[in-house]
Formats: structure tokens, sequence, C-alpha cells
């Protein structure tokens, strides 16, 4: 939908209230256009032999606030509903005011979000680095173009499957040989590689046919690689662009290389003031810094780590480059490759096309987006990093998991309500908007419990984290996002706990202090509040 520039997306029919909020949670994630949710009236039911759909108009309304939150601007209904639901929508709204008409997300840095059928990736825009796999390429790999001139799609299909489970997000795919049908056979290598797997596809030709057979075939948004500054370029792939709804990827160059990188800015502004003049957007298009040959060009190749940060600081756009090109004409290329790519990604690179084959550079990209401008680095390596990793005998990283799960549910054994349930989870995942929320739905018939939700819910949250953290299930990270959880958890209890007996002095007076600059007070907290909740002034002089 961003692709097409549309105004509005979102979801009609098919399912009620409860199903599709799950699917404009899903949208929000991914898009920043304005969402619509028109469901039915719950699903349908047969009862003595009439088709009944089982929610009324109240019972609709009660579930417009969750649309809201999750940033629907258009709501109404379909199946089962009548005048009388629309009613109760328009009431919501009028109640809202202006408020309802606001943003329905926040400013965010500009991002290319590309996709396939089942899956989206978002390139730039504090989203974490991306690795495009290089391999499904003839230039350069003479086993590749004889796969391509005989038709081996299934050798391509099986290239495809091993750069996917070595960590790459999405698949460059060239099928540029002389003398074959460019254009059939990029139709027919898209249409099995995404029918293979579902990471998102890179169409790469110079041939501008080939990329609108692959555009026409390909069932998400593709990016298509590419365009230069040069005006017959622009001409020829801004239409295709157009009609497929793919992003861009743009080199900073035109009729020569520039090796400046100031130069590399000068094409690139000039390919986006065109772009934005024909009706597209930064999230449009991916810049190629050009990672050139170091052994030939090597100040050239310095100028490129430059251009990372130019284009990101002057035109607020995503990069990236193809870094097998740093490395031609040297011996033991992927020592090239990992400390080139470090450096990039360290100036803010989001994206490279690369050989994500090659011994250790998953983890290594992962290392050092650490050290860069990335606000996700951190929850990015635990996600996938945090077992232990081996290298095999042919070189490749492993992981072995210290454990396959993180144990029982231990909220099984509490006797805990459902909204209990997900406080208890609020903490021990860190999520500190949520638990806002729930501490708030909580208060509503409870204000008498805040002590006991704390002490018997939000207590246990932690010492469960506590125990995960031991077993090196959870790291340091997640202590402090669950030690924030919990901070506004209690902001919201502590004006409902009561103070010791009424009337009854108080037992004493306690100095709390950690060490200066301590983040990881959680424990000092905790015990700071349940003495004052039994009669005590504490005195916290803070961390």
């Amino acid at each position: 939908a961003e692709g097409y520039h549309c105004d509005v997306v979102g979801a009609n029919c098919s399912v009620g209230p409860d199903a599709m909020k799950k699917v404009v949670d899903r949208m929000k994630a991914v898009s920043r256009l304005p969402l619509a949710a028109q469901p039915n009236a719950g699903m349908p039911e047969l009862r003595q032999g009439e088709t009944v759909f089982p929610l009324n108009a109240d019972q609709m309304a009660a579930h417009i606030e969750g649309f809201y939150g999750a940033g629907a601007r258009i709501l109404g209904g379909c199946c089962g509903t009548t005048p009388d639901y629309i009613r109760a929508v328009r009431q919501f709204v009028d109640n809202r005011g202006g408020e309802f008409f606001a943003a329905s997300t926040p400013h965010q840095p500009s991002r290319v979000l590309i996709s396939s059928k089942i899956q989206a990736v978002a390139i730039g825009g504090g989203a974490p680095f991306v690795m495009i796999g290089e391999k499904i390429n003839p230039t350069g790999r003479k086993k590749v173009a004889e796969m391509i001139r005989a038709g081996n799609i299934e050798s391509l299909m099986a290239d495809a499957h091993l750069q996917v489970q070595a960590g790459a997000r999405c698949l460059d795919v060239n099928v540029g040989v002389p003398l074959i049908d460019e254009p059939q056979m990029m139709s027919d290598v898209v249409t099995a590689i995404q029918n293979s797997v579902e990471v998102p596809l890179v169409l790469d030709s110079s041939f501008s046919e080939a990329l609108m057979m692959g555009g026409r075939v390909y069932y998400g948004r593709p990016l298509l690689n590419s365009i230069n500054a040069e005006d017959e370029k622009l001409e020829e792939v801004i239409p295709i662009a157009r009609r497929t709804g793919g992003a861009m990827l743009a080199l900073t160059t035109e009729t020569l290389v520039p090796e400046k990188a100031e130069d590399r800015l000068v094409y690139a502004r000039k390919i986006l003031d065109r772009l934005l003049a024909e009706g597209f957007c930064r999230e449009d298009v991916v810049f190629d810094v050009l990672a050139l040959t170091v052994s030939a060009m090597r100040e050239g190749a310095k100028e490129s780590l430059r251009t990372i940060e130019l284009i990101q600081k002057a035109l607020g756009c995503a990069t990236t480059f193809g870094l097998s090109n740093s490395s031609f004409g040297l011996p033991n290329r992927r020592y090239v490759h990992q400390a080139f790519l470090m450096m990039a990604i360290q100036r803010g690179l989001n994206s490279a096309i690369m050989n994500v084959l090659e011994s250790q550079i998953a983890v290594r990209a992962a290392a050092a987006e650490l050290f860069g401008p990335g606000k996700s680095a951190v929850d990015t390596y635990l996600a996938k990093w945090s077992d232990p990793i081996t290298e095999t005998a042919s070189g490749q990283v492993q992981q072995s998991p210290v454990n396959e799960s993180e144990g029982d549910d231990p909220t099984s054994k509490m006797n805990l309500t459902p909204l209990e349930v997900e406080i208890f989870w609020d903490i021990v995942n860190g999520k500190k908007d949520k638990i806002k929320e729930d501490i708030g739905l909580f208060l509503e018939g409870n204000s008498d419990k805040a002590f006991d939700v704390f002490l018997r819910v939000m207590t246990p949250g932690i010492r469960h984290l506590g125990d995960l953290f031991a077993k090196r299930k959870r790291f340091i990270p997640h202590l402090v996002a669950a030690a924030e959880s919990m901070k506004e958890g209690v902001a919201l209890l502590e004006p409902h706990f009561v103070r010791g007996k009424r009337g009854e002095e108080e037992k004493g007076t306690i100095v709390f202090a950690t060490v200066k600059g301590d983040i990881h007070d959680i424990g000092k907290n905790i015990c700071i509040l349940m003495l004052k909740n039994f009669g005590y002034k504490v005195v916290d002089l803070g961390r």
C-alpha cells in the first residue's frame, strides 16, 4: 500500500473485533499510513436455523478504544452491524473531538519498507541492520551462470534457502547472462524463489524490461536494483517503480564513479529531488554509497564511509552497498569484508548486499551494530545471539541453546486473574507502556488492592526474571527494562497504598542509598515500598 502511495490501509469484514484487532496491530507495526478497521459484529453463529451475529451495539462499541489505540482512524462495521452500531462508533469519535484526527503514529526517521507475501523488512529509520544475500548473481560466479543458462532453477532455490538459513533477511536476484531471454528468466526465477522462501527480494538488473517482468509476478513490494543519476536511467525505472509499487536502490553516481563523498552526495541529492518531483518520498529509495575496491582506490573506499554519514545527515535516507566490491583482487577476502562492514555499520550503514555464508560475518555484523547509532541494537543482538557460539569444521557459526525453553509458566500456579497474568508478564518482559494500561484497568475496580497486586503479582514477576537471569536465559538489558516497567507500574499504584494503620505513629525512619549512578536499584525500591506500606518513614537518597 505504501509503495502505491495509498492514503489509508486497513481491514474489513471476515472476522469480529477481537481477531481484527490483532490484524490492525500487525499493520501498525509496519505501516505509517492511517489505518481503517471495519469488523463484523462477531463471528456468525447458527441459532435455531438462523444466522446470528453475537455482539450487540454496546458490545461492539467497547472494542473501539482498542482500535483507536492501535492507530485506526477510520472506524465502522461490516456484517451484522446496523445504524445503531455505527452511531455507537460515531459517539466515540465525537467524544474524542479534534484529538481523534491527530497523527496515529509519531514522526520517525525515514525508512524503506519492502516485503514478500509473508514478511516485511524495514531498511533504515532505526531498524536493525539488514543482510541482503548476494549469491543469486552470475557476475564472477561461473556455476551460477551455468545454472541460469541451463534453466536450473532448483539449484538457485537451494542457494536461496542456504542464504536465508544463514541470516539473510532479503535476497538479491540477478539473472543477467548473455544470450538468454533475461526478462522471462527473471520472471521464472522470481516466481520460483518467492514460492520457496519467505524473505523479500531485490530485483537486480541493468535491463529495465527484466525489472518490469520480475515486478509483475512479484507478490510483495520489491527493491528495484538499480537507478543512478543519469536522466535516461531515471526515466526508465521510475515508471516501473510506479507500476509495481517497488522501492528503488539508487547508485550515487552518473556516468563516472565519483571518489569524493561530497560528489556522491550531489548525485544522491539530484536523484532524490527528481523522485520527490515525481511524487515519491524518502521512504521509496535506498542509496548505494558505492563500496569501491580498496586495493585500487583506497581513498575512494574510505570515502564510502563518509558518504554514509553525509547522506543520512543531509538527506535523511537509508543506505546500502555491495560489500564484495571492496575486496576485489585481494587474498583472504572475507577478512577484508568483515573489517570494512564493521566500520560501515558503526557509521550507520543500514544494509549491505553481501555473502551471508562467510564465516562469522553475521554475528560480527550484529556485534558491530552495538557500537553504531541504532537504538534497538542490544535487543536485536540478544534476540539472535544469546546462546553459546561455536564454529564448525567448515568455518560456519552455530549456536548451542542453553535450554530449549524458559520452563513452565509460573503464573499457572499463582491463582491470578487474566489481567493479573498480563501484569506479571509486563514486568518480566519489560513492557513499560503496556503495564501503565494494564495497571489503569486494574485500578478501575480494585484500587483497594493496589498493594496486593504489587506484592502478589509484580514482585514475583521480578523474582522470576532473576531466576531466568541466573540460568542465562535473560540478560542485563532485560533487567533494566523490567526495572523501568516496575517503576511505571508502581507510580500508578503508590497513591493507593495504605500507609500502616490509620492514626498509628511512624515506626521509625530508615535512610536508603545505593552506589551513585547505579541503574540496578530495583531491589532497593521494592524494599522502600514495603517499608512505607508497613508504617516506616523512608528517606531515599536516590542513585
